[in-house]
């Protein structure tokens, strides 16, 4: 129906909302005297129970006239004139574009005229002590001091009504009534239920945003959002359930910072579209109302969480009343932190929103980081956010850096190749490397990849050792073509995104594009130092694995560790380097007995992980042979480091004295590179143990130092060093008895 001014001669709209409250109390404060006098009249004292004095039929009716009185009201007032009247102004107030929060509240649980009795009256109920004298009268009960149900029914048909019709009207509405006021589901029986208003709902009447409830968040709208970068398409299967009509519960699973929550956002963005009625509301205008909806609430479930399992009763009412919050303000409910709960949790969960929320609520989401355990469990849409490839990486972190100066020499394609990572850490890296940089300043780049470093979450440390990587080319002594293999590995991964992207060889390798490494050679060769090399050229983390340590005897528990390594690593794309590849990687055994079949299915199944990893996996023997051929043939890469040659072990000796250590002038690198054949590791031991020496002297270290660590260093690998061996420096023998 159409309203205009001409309507309402001689009335007028609200001056404001106190007033028009006051009307609304003033109304059930008719109907409440009304229906005492008719029903109570004449009454005697009444005993409540253990013999407490209720209060009296004259003292509750006398309140009531004076509460008519204040507002000069008279006694005689009818409470069908006075309603009529409050419906003119308001509907009047509406035309005029002035809205009241509590009739958004009673259209939107869609009360119509039961709304008007049964929210006021809750509201008297939770703020007057005077009313709660009026409702234990009421009731013969000391303890009653809200009202119940059937009370607001017997006052909405104001004369006598049946059992039948006031339960018939109570359970019309209670879906949105139990939604509205959540205690009522702990009533045994629904009619006899009491209203609450909780500080929440009272806030809520009263026009006022503040949050109370346990667990929720709520998402405002208003601000420009980012794109939906990458999940158009799971939108377009959210809205596509939003037009046909039959709505599950969404669960949305991915990893954490994968969009989850900025899908739901996209989806509240286009959720008033196709809910919107095109009227005037009742909130202070059509389009704030919109702009409401756009919102999302949260309710976060890890909160309830501590060294147990949560209360799930707890968890229930909070969801209530989260589900209330999201229902009047027409907006999504994402229920956060889902991975937390057990199986039996979630299907409680699940149970509750099917039987209480979803009709209402309409759109129920449950985000989940990870893939979680859904399946299996009816009534839900499962949606997993994929990870993003190189190239759309790439992408986000132009799009994310855009407005931002970035260091010259920064690659972002680089960037986006050395660390999987979501959007959301992506965002937060590009934050976090914001603020460490000073005054503004443009980006750096080892500030950026600190901050990437910091946004990864992973346990690899629980079965392996972190490795510092400081070394650099310069630092690595091998011959020119080992280094130039070591190079090309590097350029993969630094060119992966065109080769597997650009030019589409993902089509080709559609799994196993990751980088295999076999490193062999006798101990102190620099196997973990070129590993250490390339790590530093990459700008990736390197953790060390003892292989040795991975294997238990106990069944089953070797391949849980091999997959505890691997999922950890997809979390961070470090480079795993497997010492003692030769414990696992030893050559097949016929399957003789029990222990031979595991030993091959552990080493198959770091084989097929390996393989699978699409980052680098570097493997390294002291015994090459030991390694089965068939394993070898499936390695990318395959490097010998060999003893060093004589020109080599001289490039060792020079690179291990740093340009600080006083070195004596009878130092003769050069021999010392010819006679002893060295490794790197002995070479550097060597040369620790005689700069010890040399500091207890206080004098430079000579070479008599260093070839009494030379000595020492042999004993400990069973050998005499003899006059013969010293050469030319066997005159020092004497002197290094």
């Amino acid at each position: 129906m159409n309203y205009s001014v001409k309507n309402y001669v001689g009335d007028r709209p609200y001056d404001s909302y106190d007033e028009y409250l006051g009307d609304l109390k003033m109304y059930v404060v008719i109907l409440l005297r009304d229906y005492i006098v008719r029903t109570y009249g004449g009454a005697p004292k009444r005993m409540g129970q253990k013999g407490a004095v209720l209060p009296e039929y004259g003292e509750v009716v006398a309140m009531l006239h004076y509460e008519l009185a204040k507002k000069g009201i008279d006694e005689d007032q009818e409470a069908s004139d006075w309603y009529r009247g409050l419906l003119s102004r308001r509907e009047l107030s509406q035309i005029f574009g002035q809205g009241f929060p509590v009739d958004g509240i009673r259209e939107r649980m869609e009360l119509g005229e039961f709304g008007d009795i049964v929210i006021p009256l809750a509201l008297l109920g939770t703020l007057s002590r005077g009313f709660e004298r009026v409702f234990c009268f009421l009731e013969r009960d000391t303890g009653a001091k809200h009202p119940t149900l059937e009370l607001c029914a017997r006052l909405y048909y104001r004369e006598e009504a049946s059992e039948l019709q006031i339960d018939r009207l109570v359970h019309e509405h209670a879906p949105k009534l139990q939604l509205l006021f959540p205690e009522l589901a702990e009533a045994e029986k629904l009619v006899f239920g009491r209203l609450v208003c909780d500080e929440r709902l009272t806030d809520l009447i009263f026009g006022k945003t503040r949050y109370y409830t346990r667990g929720v968040t709520v998402r405002e709208a208003g601000g420009a959002m980012d794109p939906l970068y990458h999940r158009e398409e799971e939108l377009k299967k959210l809205l596509r359930f939003d037009k046909e009509g039959e709505m599950p519960v969404f669960v949305l699973c991915g990893e954490r910072g994968s969009g989850k929550k900025h899908l739901v956002r996209h989806y509240a963005k286009s959720y008033p579209k196709a809910h919107s009625k095109g009227r005037e509301d009742p909130w202070g205008g059509f389009q704030a109302d919109q702009e409401r909806k756009q919102g999302v609430i949260y309710f976060d479930v890890k909160g309830f969480y501590g060294s147990g399992p949560a209360d799930m009763d707890m968890v229930i009412t909070a969801l209530r009343f989260a589900g209330r919050e999201a229902f009047i303000r027409s907006c999504p409910l994402a229920v956060t932190g889902v991975e937390v709960m057990a199986r039996e949790e979630l299907e409680q969960m699940v149970s509750f929103i099917e039987a209480n929320l979803k009709d209402v609520i309409r759109s129920v989401f449950l985000l989940m980081d990870g893939e979680g355990y859904t399946s299996g469990l009816e009534g839900l849409y499962i949606v997993l956010l994929r990870a993003l490839t190189e190239l759309e990486r790439i992408e986000l972190w132009r799009y994310y850096t855009r407005d931002c100066g970035l260091e010259e020499g920064i690659n972002l394609e680089e960037v986006a190749n050395t660390f999987l990572i979501t959007p959301g850490q992506i965002l937060g890296a590009i934050r976090q490397a914001s603020l460490l940089s000073e005054g503004g300043a443009p980006l750096q780049e080892k500030t950026l990849y600190q901050a990437c470093y910091a946004q990864l979450d992973h346990k690899l440390a629980a079965k392996s050792r972190k490795v510092n990587s400081d070394f650099l080319w310069e630092d690595l002594k091998l011959p020119d073509s080992d280094k130039s293999v070591l190079r090309d590995l590097c350029n993969c991964i630094k060119n992966k995104h065109i080769v597997m992207n650009e030019w589409n060889f993902s089509k080709v390798i559609p799994y196993g594009a990751g980088i295999t490494v076999l490193f062999s050679g006798p101990p102190g060769t620099g196997k973990t130092m070129a590993a250490q090399v390339i790590a530093n050229e990459l700008k990736m983390e390197l953790y060390k694995i003892d292989l040795s340590q991975v294997i238990d005897k106990y069944v089953g528990e070797t391949e849980k560790n091999i997959r505890h390594i691997f999922d950890q690593a997809r979390k961070s794309n470090s480079i795993l380097f497997f010492d003692e590849a030769d414990a696992i990687f030893n050559k097949r055994l016929e399957a003789s007995n029990s222990n031979d079949r595991f030993a091959n299915i552990e080493s198959s199944l770091l084989l097929q992980c390996v393989e699978e990893y699409s980052g680098i996996s570097i493997l390294a023997t002291n015994n090459f042979n030991a390694i089965d051929a068939a394993f070898i043939r499936r390695f990318k890469y395959y490097i010998l480091f060999r003893e060093p040659g004589e020109d080599i072990r001289y490039e060792i000796w020079k690179s291990v004295f740093p340009k600080e250590a006083p070195l004596s002038e009878d130092v003769d690198l050069r021999i010392l590179a010819k006679q002893f054949q060295f490794t790197g590791a002995v070479i550097k031991n060597v040369v620790i143990s005689s700069a010890y020496l040399a500091a207890e002297k206080g004098e430079a270290i000579s070479l008599v130092d260093i070839l009494v660590s030379i000595k020492r260093e042999m004993f400990k690998n069973n050998l005499i060093l003899t006059k013969e061996k010293l050469g030319s420096l066997g005159y020092l023998f004497e002197d290094i008895k």
